[in-house]
């Protein structure tokens, strides 16, 4: 595994695919391979301190805000929607 350590792999906006199962135990949360989240925040933001693993993001899935490493993510591709996926978005008013 490779990893461009002079910037991050997507950007805040961008959509992203888990590319595994992951149990969140901490607060009892399952996220399945497969699962389509938003990129809301990267850590670091500075481009400081970078792991093991890469570049850490928050992702929003189905309402709750997960952190994964760069490796468990990769891009969403619109031809997905094309094969049988779907994404719903719910915009939220004041």
């Amino acid at each position: 595994m490779s990893w461009d350590l002079a910037k991050p792999k997507f950007k805040v906006g961008d959509l992203v695919k888990v590319t595994q199962e992951i149990d969140f135990m901490i607060n009892n949360t399952v996220v399945e391979k497969g699962a389509v989240g938003l990129v809301i925040a990267i850590d670091p933001d500075d481009y400081g301190f970078i792991n093991y693993w890469g570049f850490d993001y928050t992702i929003m899935i189905k309402g709750n805000h997960l952190l994964f490493f760069e490796s468990e993510l990769e891009p969403y591709s619109r031809k997905q929607v094309a094969t049988g996926d779907s994404l719903k978005f719910i915009f939220l008013k004041n």
